[in-house]
């Protein structure tokens, strides 16, 4: 499934806040997101398109494989 930044900054949350409930994920979620530096976000959002470069190289030679 391709995934949104939002998406995946949430899934960080949960890594790292493990004690959220699931019906509180959320109002959690926003008000960590309400008060998180600037640095973590950088350090997520790098983390988040290292792996959007490696699922486009993958795509590119998935697509090459099957021309063969």
């Amino acid at each position: 499934m391709k995934q949104n930044f939002e998406q995946y900054l949430m899934e960080y949350f949960v890594k790292v806040e493990p004690t959220v409930l699931d019906d509180d994920i959320p109002d959690s979620f926003s008000d960590w997101l309400e008060n998180v530096d600037m640095d973590t976000i950088f350090e997520v959002a790098d983390l988040f398109g290292r792996e959007k470069v490696l699922e486009g190289k993958q795509e590119v030679l998935d697509a090459i494989n099957l021309k063969k």
